[in-house]
């Protein structure tokens, strides 16, 4: 191999180390599982759960949306800390760690909307059932275009907010009926009215109001 051509095949290995690569994932499959190995992502479009185990079963440990990181704590660990699985159809793209300063970036936008994230998933587990319902609602809406939104299954709406499958088929049926909800024809997608879901969310209790406001 002549030092031309192997330059050239240097040069192409590390373009290729420095494209990030992009991976969708289907709702309900596995993205990884807690204790896998492998390298950091971010979530361009969807949601995704992350969950551990107890006696109990699967507990829910956080959410990650768009522009969250994803699997973070695997540089420090070796392995992944939960498991995550897409609550809806989802697009990730992985993390550049080799672009220094576009991985500082990442970084500490990541620490800001976690601090955010925090108050957002402590409110999906306080309050009456409609304020939870609604907050996850509006949650997941604020990065979805529109006024569409794409709901997970019950059974991840009740892990998330820590209600019994039936107050939350109850509090569904409510918002259908008042037409804050509306059934776009497919499985899970909804057409939400914003302004009206809003005034279900006691102001008090806005801490998600950033979110919620697009």
């Amino acid at each position: 191999m002549t030092n031309k051509t192997l330059l050239r095949t240097q040069l192409q290995g590390r373009l290729r180390q420095a494209l990030p690569e992009t991976s969708r994932f289907k709702a309900r499959t596995i993205i990884h599982h807690a204790g896998d190995t492998g390298g950091v992502w971010r979530v361009l479009h969807g949601a995704v759960v992350l969950t551990d185990r107890d006696s109990q079963g699967p507990r829910f440990a956080g959410l990650a949306l768009p522009g969250d990181l994803l699997g973070a704590e695997a540089l420090y660990q070796g392995s992944y800390a939960f498991t995550a699985r897409p609550l809806t159809p989802c697009e990730l793209t992985s993390w550049p760690l080799a672009d220094v300063p576009i991985a500082h970036d990442v970084v500490a936008r990541s620490l800001i909307a976690a601090r955010q994230r925090t108050a957002e998933l402590m409110a999906l587990r306080s309050g009456s059932a409609q304020e939870r319902v609604c907050r996850l609602i509006l949650l997941l809406s604020a990065s979805t275009p529109d006024h569409a939104v794409i709901l997970p299954t019950l059974q991840d709406m009740s892990l998330m907010t820590d209600l019994a499958g039936e107050s939350i088929c109850r509090e569904m049926t409510r918002l259908r009926v008042d037409r804050v909800l509306s059934a776009m024809g497919k499985r899970h997608h909804f057409v939400l009215a914003r302004s009206a879901l809003l005034a279900r969310v006691p102001t008090s209790s806005a801490v998600l109001s950033g979110a919620f406001s697009h």
